[in-house]
């Protein structure tokens, strides 16, 4: 499957990432129910706070030439030389992360 157009790499990333932080999410609420508001805001910030230092790194990447994309391939809006999507995935992929590790000490905690 190949998608084209100024929205191919969103539709990547959120076939990508989507079902899986939905599985996630899932099974955070799940597992926390009652407590689920508050493992989100425990969740989040840090989650939040690693995808802006990956972007404001990537600006630096992207703008000496580290790295490119493609206009054909991005819906065009960045933020300084970081398109959105880019932003998007640093987003998303800390917040697999975070989540990944609160399932995981579920787990652990279940298992104890």
């Amino acid at each position: 499957m190949t998608l084209e157009g100024k929205s191919a790499y969103l539709w990547y990333l959120l076939g990508c990432a989507g079902p899986v932080l939905l599985l996630q999410a899932v099974g955070v609420w799940a597992r926390y129910r009652g407590r689920t508001g508050e493992v989100m805001r425990a969740i989040l910030p840090p989650a939040l706070a690693v995808g802006a230092w990956l972007s404001f790194w990537d600006h630096f990447a992207i703008a000496s030439g580290v790295w490119r994309f493609s206009a054909e391939k991005t819906l065009g809006v960045r933020v300084g030389a970081v398109p959105v999507e880019e932003i998007l995935f640093f987003f998303l992929t800390s917040l697999l992360v975070a989540l990944g590790t609160g399932a995981a000490a579920a787990m652990e905690e279940r298992h104890a």
